[in-house]
């Protein structure tokens, strides 16, 4: 369950935006931010040895 004001990545009919939880006529809804969705990149950390 969503809180009032998180944001989501939404996909409906093949396309992905981004959107937020907010209430309209006291029933939660879902509003478009903006076209497609937030990405990040994970990046390799190299492990240190504790001997």
């Amino acid at each position: 369950m969503f809180e009032l004001g998180q944001t989501s990545c939404l996909k409906v009919d093949g396309a992905s935006y981004l959107a937020r939880c907010e209430m309209k006529l006291n029933v939660s809804s879902w509003t478009k931010i903006e076209d497609g969705c937030p990405v990040t990149e994970r990046t390799q950390q190299q492990s240190t040895r504790v001997n």
